[in-house]
C-alpha cells in the first residue's frame, strides 16, 4: 500500500509535458488501483476545514477499519485513501454524508481523467415533496420533480412506513450545490384549483435563509446588504427557512460499522500478544445523527421595499 501512497503524493510534482501524445498508458494497473482506493471529495462551506479535523470524524463515520488517509488538494478539497475497496464502495453507495454541519461531495476518480476534470459542483440529496394527492404519489411524477433539479436517482413512496399515510413522495435528487434550493411549486389541477407543494430536504447543513445556497449563514452571505431584509411571504414555505429540514426515515439515520471480515483475524492468523483477547461487539443499531439547526435572525423579518429574493419554483405541471 506504501507505493501506492506515494504514488498520490507525488502528483503535484509532475511537471507540465508539451506533448500530450507522448505520454504513454503505461501502468494501467497502477491507475486502476488508483480509482478503487481514492475518492475526491469537497466539503460545502466557506469555513475552511483541515485534514487533521476531519480525518477522525469521516474514519468514525464510515466505519473505517484499515488505513485511511485524508490529503488536502485545495480549498476544502481532499483524496480520501482507503486501504480496502469495499469501504471505499460502501462510502458511495450510501451517499449523501455530513459532517461539521457541512454537506460532503464524494466522487470516484476514473482512471481517463485528471482529479481537477471530476465534477465537485453537483451532489445528491433526497429532497421530500409535501402536499400532493395520493394519485400523484408515483414514479413518473418522481421523475418530473427531479428534473426541476438536475435528475432523478431513486425515489420511494412508503419512506419506510408499512402503509404509505404521509401523502410523501421521497425523492433522491443530483443538484448542483452552489445553486439556491428550490423551495416549492405550484401544483395546478385546473384554472380554479391549485395547491402549493413543499420541498423539504433531508440532512440539510448550513444554508443561507437570504440567498438560499448551502455552506454559509446570512449573517455572512455576501449577496445581502447592510439593510436588506427577510421577505415575507404570503405562504412563508415559499421562501428560506427552517421549514426545509425534513424529519429523516429511520432507515437513513445511520454510521457505517466496520466490515466483519476487516476487523475479526483470518482463519490462522495470531492476534497480537498485547491485544485483548476479546474484541468489541459491533452495536445492532446504528448511533443516529443530530440534525442541526441554523436559528432564523428574527430582527431581520421584515418586508421589502425595492428589493425582491429569487424563488424558485418549478414550471412543470403536475400531470
Amino acid at each position: 500500500m506504501a507505493p501506492l501512497l506515494s504514488l498520490v503524493l507525488k502528483t503535484d510534482t509532475i511537471e507540465e509535458i508539451q506533448d500530450p501524445e507522448s505520454i504513454p498508458n503505461s501502468l494501467p494497473s497502477i491507475a486502476l488501483k488508483i480509482s478503487k482506493t481514492v475518492l475526491i471529495g469537497r466539503l460545502v462551506s466557506i469555513r475552511s476545514y483541515s485534514p487533521s479535523f476531519i480525518q477522525p470524524l469521516l474514519k468514525k463515520l464510515w466505519g473505517v477499519s484499515g488505513t485511511f488517509k485524508v490529503i488536502q488538494k485545495g480549498f476544502n478539497l481532499f483524496f480520501f485513501v482507503f486501504q480496502h475497496e469495499s469501504e471505499l464502495l460502501r462510502v458511495i453507495n450510501h451517499v449523501p454524508w455530513t459532517i461539521a454541519n457541512a454537506h460532503v461531495v464524494v466522487k470516484q476518480w476514473p482512471p481517463h481523467l485528471t482529479w481537477e476534470q471530476v465534477d465537485m459542483s453537483k451532489s445528491c440529496i433526497w429532497v421530500q415533496a409535501h402536499g400532493l394527492p395520493l394519485n400523484q404519489l408515483n414514479e413518473e411524477n418522481a421523475r418530473l420533480i427531479g428534473d426541476a433539479f438536475s435528475g432523478m436517482l431513486d425515489f420511494e413512496i412508503k419512506g419506510g412506513d408499512a402503509l404509505n399515510t404521509n401523502g410523501i413522495l421521497y425523492v433522491k435528487i443530483a443538484f448542483p450545490v452552489d445553486k439556491p434550493l428550490i423551495t416549492s411549486f405550484n401544483n395546478i389541477f385546473s384554472e380554479e384549483e391549485k395547491t402549493w407543494v413543499k420541498f423539504k430536504y433531508e440532512q440539510l447543513c448550513e444554508v443561507c435563509w437570504f440567498c438560499g445556497r448551502m455552506g454559509h449563514s446570512i449573517t455572512r452571505c455576501w449577496l445581502k446588504k447592510e439593510d436588506d431584509v427577510l421577505p415575507v411571504y404570503e405562504i412563508p414555505e415559499m421562501g428560506y427557512g427552517p421549514w426545509l429540514h425534513a424529519t429523516i426515515p429511520e432507515k437513513r439515520m445511520y454510521v457505517l460499522e466496520p466490515l466483519k471480515e476487516l476487523t475479526q483475524p483470518s482463519h490462522g492468523a495470531r492476534l497480537n500478544p498485547n491485544q485483548s483477547q476479546t474484541r468489541p461487539r459491533l452495536s445492532k443499531q446504528a448511533p443516529q445523527p443530530k440534525q442541526r439547526w441554523v436559528p432564523v435572525n428574527q430582527s431581520n423579518r421584515g418586508r421589502l421595499k425595492d428589493w425582491s429574493i429569487l424563488n424558485h419554483k418549478v414550471q412543470e405541471v403536475i400531470q
